[in-house]
């Protein structure tokens, strides 16, 4: 069984998830990053996932950027994702792609997601960022409320998410503070709400395709 030795630890990574069983031993990390205390690591396919969170944190304390600015860390499927604290979120970015260490050059996507009224901070945006340098991949992810859904815009930093944040606003909602021109993308500007919110209305307008009409989707045949 392969063995990995690695010095240093942050608590923050008390809080990290885990799923599937590759990375079963990946709350190891817990202490990898602040203790004195050499800890063993058995059987870990993701070291290139430890060394990157090592590489992250030592930047973070080299631009003075807190720790508790990452409020989680979850492995899942092979692929890692960090929580930020949305007031850190555009500082990380900049020191993700300037880093020599890190080198995260590309936004490839900002997507969004809605997890549902009963949940809080239930609008979540996630940062797809790869590192042409050390081909690396990892994932961002900011939460926020309904009631305040405001999140710092990183087009001063990646110019690509430009009309990825103006398509999060116009389906979901999400307020990009700082955009150059965050209007709607797909919707008419004079439309109301966002559609991809799970608490949206199903209605509709009729559809005519070729002589036959499609009722909108809350006039449909239920077939279960």
């Amino acid at each position: 069984m392969d063995k990995f030795v690695i010095r240093g630890g942050n608590p923050l990574l008390g809080t990290i998830n885990v799923s599937g069983a590759k990375n079963a031993a990946l709350p190891c990390i817990a202490a990898a990053l602040l203790t004195e205390e050499p800890v063993i690591l058995e059987n870990i396919p993701q070291v290139r996932d430890i060394e990157t969170t090592r590489k992250l944190l030592a930047a973070m304390g080299e631009r003075n950027i807190p720790a508790d600015a990452i409020q989680q860390i979850t492995v899942d499927r092979g692929d890692i994702t960090f929580y930020l604290d949305r007031e850190h979120l555009v500082a990380v970015c900049q020191m993700l792609r300037d880093d020599p260490a890190l080198r995260f050059e590309l936004c490839s996507s900002v997507s969004a997601v809605d997890y549902g009224v009963d949940v809080p901070n239930r609008l979540h945006t996630v940062y797809h960022l790869t590192s042409m340098t050390y081909r690396r991949r990892i994932r961002l992810e900011v939460a926020v409320d309904v009631a305040d859904a405001h999140t710092p815009s990183v087009v001063g930093v990646y110019p690509t998410a430009d009309w990825q944040e103006r398509e999060n606003w116009d389906m979901f909602g999400i307020i990009y503070d700082g955009h150059p021109a965050l209007t709607r993308i797909l919707m008419p500007d004079d439309w109301d709400g966002h559609p991809q919110r799970k608490d949206y209305p199903l209605g509709g307008i009729p559809v005519e395709y070729k002589g036959a009409e499609i009722p909108p989707p809350d006039q449909r045949r239920a077939y279960s």
